[in-house]
């Protein structure tokens, strides 16, 4: 697992807290549902976590 973490932190198109992200979700003792990855990968944006609708405009 350490080595996996350090290979998506080497690569630039994985921000790190993407990767931090994952490695806690897989270190997490469960597995992880294809929706979680996703989540873990590509968070919502701040206005969708906060629960804002639309496009802001």
């Amino acid at each position: 697992m350490k080595k996996f973490l350090e290979v998506m932190k080497a690569d630039e198109a994985i921000e790190d807290d993407a990767a931090d992200r994952l490695d806690a979700l897989l270190r997490s003792g469960k597995a992880p549902k294809p929706d979680e990855i996703s989540t873990a990968l590509f968070p919502p944006p701040e206005d969708e976590k906060n629960g804002a609708i639309g496009d802001g405009a």
